[in-house]
């Protein structure tokens, strides 16, 4: 795993207020970190109710798409909510082509055409490993707490055909066609070598030697999509697990 933690113990259903040390009791890290995702998730729903699930400040530019070179156009500086999740662009030069967090190249440059331009927002973990810099330097490259960062893409879909009619139909777009969740699904088990005559013990050919509880984590570097004759999403993945 990325970072080394007990358990994830947050569950908003429990509507737990926040959480409570006890003297002469053992600490874990899961109970800070269960503190912490309290008064996020309290933040980012007041936030929510507020502002509404998209919110730019009224009468400014900020985030505003606008053109520019050829093949590209530029983002705004600014402030943007989504979710309740602040994004911030504190710069204003940043391009499509040169997101820091969108690594495009020039093979990525947009032809002439009509896109949706939306805002794909969420919240990645950091190591060490990503940003060395989280490390403290007196302690000769020993790791403590990680980190947590708020993601920001600005993205494109392109409209071919008869998908003009898009344009008017708000979020749905994006919701059926572009951030539909995967159905792809993995099981797993201990390899089976003969029919299992007590099903609470691990045969030993099973070559199974872990702890009960397994975790899998699958990530996706590098992956890029086309679009076909129908306006179908077709995903050309490059994965790495």
């Amino acid at each position: 795993m990325k970072g080394d933690f007990t358990r994830n113990t947050f569950d908003p259903d429990k509507h737990f207020l926040r959480v409570l040390m006890q003297q002469g009791r053992v600490q874990l890290d899961a109970d800070w970190n269960e503190q912490a995702s309290i008064l996020l998730h309290y933040i980012q729903t007041l936030a929510t109710d507020l502002i509404g699930p998209m919110r730019v400040r009224v009468g400014g530019l900020w985030f505003a798409i606008s053109t520019g070179d050829v093949g590209d156009f530029k983002i705004g500086k600014g402030r943007y909510y989504v979710n309740g999740i602040l994004c911030e662009n504190e710069r204003d030069d940043v391009t499509y082509l040169s997101q820091a967090d969108f690594p495009l190249s020039e093979n990525d440059t947009l032809v002439n055409g009509n896109y949706i331009v939306y805002l794909d927002v969420w919240e990645r973990h950091i190591s060490f490993v990503a940003d060395d810099d989280i490390r403290e330097k007196a302690l000769n490259g020993i790791d403590t707490a990680t980190r947590s960062k708020v993601v920001w893409q600005v993205k494109v879909y392109p409209l071919i055909n008869d998908q003009y009619a898009y344009c008017n139909q708000g979020s749905s777009l994006l919701t059926d066609k572009v951030l539909a969740l995967s159905k792809i699904c993995m099981s797993a088990r201990a390899k089976q070598g003969q029919s299992v005559t007590m099903p609470c013990l691990t045969e030993p050919e099973a070559q199974y030697r872990g702890a009960e509880n397994q975790l899998y984590r699958v990530e996706i570097h590098d992956s890029n999509f086309d679009i076909d004759s129908n306006g179908e999403l077709i995903i050309r993945d490059k994965s790495k697990f």
